[in-house]
C-alpha cells in the first residue's frame, strides 16, 4: 500500500514537472520568434554568489552615497564634544 502511494507522489512530480519544461520551452520558441534572446538560467550556485555580490555592491553604493550627503550637508558648525 505504501509503495502505492510513493509511486503515484513520483509519477505526479514528474507529470508536473513534464508540463512546466514544455512550458519553458513554449515560452523560449515565443521569445525567439520575436527575436528576443531568453535568457538562461544559471546553475544555483553561480546565482546565490551574484545575489551576494549585487548585495555587498549594493551597501558599497549606499556608504558612499551617504559619504557624500554628509560632506555636501556639512556647513561649517563643529561638532560637539562628547564627555567621557
Amino acid at each position: 500500500m505504501i509503495y502505492n502511494l510513493i509511486i503515484a507522489i513520483i509519477l505526479i512530480i514528474a507529470f508536473f514537472m513534464c508540463i512546466s519544461a514544455y512550458v519553458l520551452g513554449f515560452k523560449h520558441a515565443k521569445s525567439l520568434q520575436k527575436d528576443i534572446i531568453p535568457k538562461v538560467i544559471p546553475n544555483p550556485i553561480k546565482a546565490i554568489q551574484e545575489h551576494k555580490q549585487d548585495i555587498e555592491a549594493k551597501q558599497e553604493a549606499e556608504k558612499i552615497a551617504q559619504g557624500w550627503a554628509n560632506i555636501l550637508a556639512f556647513d561649517g558648525t563643529p561638532q560637539k564634544e562628547e564627555d567621557e
